[in-house]
């Protein structure tokens, strides 16, 4: 009896502890540099206080980079389509929560995968790449 019990115990400590743990597995490859330093800076101005945020770019299509972690994480939806630039190009995105939330508002690690990617809110320092923004809540 005493077995069964701390068997019990040990796969709920497990499971508690898999839920609690989330954990971000950055896209291999992706890097962080000059550019998303400077996005990083008014990324951070819109978030609010008590939250993190990384971001990190690749050259890999947004298909490879959402394909990745959509076998990794779960993916939820905010909004609507991504956005139009002023010269026509729509922006691609997806969330994906990495914690036990159930949505954005709910989750204390979460990521979204765009492209191309916008560094300013003019909308004028756009590359054509593919970049992972990973947010932290305290």
């Amino acid at each position: 009896m005493q077995r069964r019990t701390l068997m019990v115990c040990a796969v709920a400590f497990g499971c508690l502890t898999a839920t609690m743990a989330a954990e971000f597995r950055l896209y291999p490859g992706a890097k962080s540099d000059d550019w998303t330093a400077k996005a990083m800076i008014q990324a951070k101005a819109a978030l609010p206080p008590g939250t993190e945020t990384e971001l990190y770019v690749t050259a890999d299509s947004y298909d490879k980079v959402y394909a990745f972690y959509k076998g990794i994480a779960r993916e939820t939806v905010m909004g609507g389509p991504g956005l139009t630039l002023p010269n026509g190009t729509t922006v691609t995105w997806s969330f994906f929560v990495l914690d036990s939330g159930k949505t954005l508002a709910d989750s204390k690690l979460w990521l979204k995968v765009q492209r191309p990617s916008v560094v300013d809110n003019e909308m004028k320092d756009v590359r054509d790449i593919t970049s992972i923004q990973l947010v932290r809540k305290k």
